[in-house]
């Protein structure tokens, strides 16, 4: 009855929201968000009973009375987290959604060798890739997240990056939830072209303000292509009462370079379905994770290669220390079809629990369907290694110290690989602060 609940809340959302689309709404969009109306009454929000979702209840969630015009009265935080977490003087392309929408007054971009803006906006003036691209990588019958964000298309991100474009620096999408005044729910929906022979790096990052719960469902469709280099980083640290679904899905063209980089920290129940699409011969794709949890988080990584032809490569390697009564997931798939010769895959997961009532769950997988490749897997699930312990106090290092030193090392070979030095500072600064139980 409470699901029932939930998703009675949804579809109304997507029928009011529907009449003031403006320029998003062509019949192309408006069928891609009936499909997902449709998609979501058939369908059921996931339990323990669904294999993908067994160590992931999102039944607190479907207590909540989650509002999508929940705005309030927090645009003073708003602002200060914003100069915080991205000032002027390290990132000069910031696109910025309160509650969902693209709040142009915040956002700042200095490039002029692309296009960044609302989907919402954007649509008009694109008409023809959006209406061809929306809707073609993720499908509403996923899941019951992906066809309720697919029913309440509004807005999000529309990026365009044209062939041969070099961006120097990254594209921020930041998303502020102003959860002072009710329960909020915002569901962006970001649309991305990478043009061949571009490069181009993203941030993802999402704050929630004020004591109410909310919950961010978030659907990325990105498409590279052929001989381009996209990375993007999704940094998750948000109070205690912000929850998070993340599904991206990347597709890439002919020896096109993917490098995704999560970090989750912080939050209440934080999903993330992340799958790449080798399409075409010499792709490469990476992904790289790390999780430090406390409190009560529950984190879930849901990660997809899948290669679907010959002579591709992909790397992934996620890391997690999780404490306190925290839970750490992690499964990881790697698809090799028929098709897909001299296919080179790696994967591993590495856990670290520091508490008798922190868990995680690990579970990679192989599918090969091809005979000419060579892929690895594996993953562990230990404590601190005590006899490292043992030697970096008997060389005079405090025992505190030694254990904060000793995990962040553990850490370093995944957060090396942030590519914005400032990014990468404020990370290892947070992964410090959870360590230390803050």
């Amino acid at each position: 009855m409470i699901m029932n609940d939930l998703k009675t809340t949804i579809l109304k959302i997507a029928g009011e929201s529907a009449s003031a689309l403006n320029g998003l709404g062509s019949p192309a969009v408006h069928a891609v968000r009936a499909k997902g109306a449709e998609a979501l009454t058939g369908t059921e929000f996931p339990t323990s009973k669904h294999e993908e979702w067994k160590h992931t209840s999102i039944v607190p969630l479907s207590r909540v009375a989650f509002r999508a015009d929940a705005a309030g009265n927090g645009n003073d935080a708003i602002d200060r987290e914003f100069s915080r977490l991205f000032p002027e003087t390290e990132y000069s392309d910031v696109i910025v959604f309160v509650n969902g929408r693209h709040a142009n007054e915040r956002s700042r971009f200095a490039s002029s060798a692309s296009f960044v803006t609302g989907l919402h906006g954007g649509a008009h003036a694109h008409r023809e890739f959006v209406d061809t691209h929306l809707g073609t990588l993720v499908s509403p019958e996923a899941n019951a997240f992906v066809a309720a964000n697919t029913a309440c298309i509004a807005d999000g991100t529309l990026v365009r990056i044209p062939a041969g474009t070099v961006m120097e620096q990254p594209i921020v999408v930041l998303s502020m939830i102003d959860a002072t005044a009710a329960p909020a729910l915002v569901q962006p929906r970001h649309l991305i072209e990478v043009g061949e022979n571009a490069q181009v790096s993203f941030i993802f990052c999402s704050v929630t303000v004020g004591d109410h719960e909310s919950l961010s469902n978030v659907v990325t469709e990105m498409f590279v292509g052929k001989n381009a280099q996209c990375s993007w980083t999704l940094l998750q640290d948000d109070s205690a009462k912000a929850s998070i679904v993340n599904t991206m899905h990347v597709s890439q063209e002919a020896h096109s370079v993917s490098r995704g980089m999560t970090v989750s920290l912080g939050g209440a129940i934080v999903r993330n379905d992340v799958v790449a699409l080798l399409t075409e011969s010499g792709c490469e794709a990476n992904m790289l994770g790390v999780y430090c949890i406390n409190g009560t988080t529950l984190v879930d990584n849901h990660t997809v290669m899948d290669h679907r032809v010959a002579h591709c490569l992909s790397n992934e390697l996620f890391k997690g220390i999780v404490s306190d009564s925290a839970h750490g997931v992690f499964n990881g798939k790697i698809f090799v079809r028929q098709d897909a010769q001299k296919t080179l895959a790696y994967q591993s997961n590495r856990n670290i629990v520091l508490s008798d009532t922190a868990s995680v769950n690990t579970k990679p997988q192989l599918e090969i369907f091809a005979d000419d490749v060579k892929c690895s897997h594996g993953c562990t699930v230990g404590t601190i290694d005590e006899e490292a312990m043992f030697y970096a106090q008997a060389r005079g290092i405090g025992k505190e110290e030694a254990r904060a030193l000793l995990l962040a090392a553990f850490m370093e070979d995944v957060t090396n690989n942030i590519p914005h030095e400032h990014l990468r500072a404020v990370i290892n600064e947070r992964i410090e602060s959870r360590l230390r139980g803050e």
